[in-house]
């Protein structure tokens, strides 16, 4: 039950990262994002999403090394090869 739990509250994060990356507020996001990863360090969709945030704060080790390990745990995960091809990553 702790587990359904931990992975409900870990989604609910990450949806709210979204909410808040969506409406340009990039460091609430991350909060959220860090959330998440810490209840659901399986979900790809996290590492995928803090690519993303560091891509766009110019932290391209960082992007890489998470779309790299979202594309670990999904390696069909289009969007994550897409960021990694256009930093120059694959």
């Amino acid at each position: 039950m702790l587990k359904v739990y931990r992975r409900n509250l870990g989604h609910i994060f990450l949806d709210s990262s979204n909410v808040y990356h969506s409406n340009a507020k990039i460091e609430a996001a991350f909060q959220y994002l860090q959330k998440a990863k810490a209840l659901i360090p399986d979900e790809p969709e996290v590492y995928y999403n803090l690519g993303g945030y560091y891509f766009t704060i110019h932290d391209l080790t960082k992007a890489t090394e998470n779309w790299q390990k979202c594309l670990e745990l999904n390696p069909e995960h289009e969007q994550a090869k897409a960021g990694l091809k256009a930093i120059g990553g694959i």
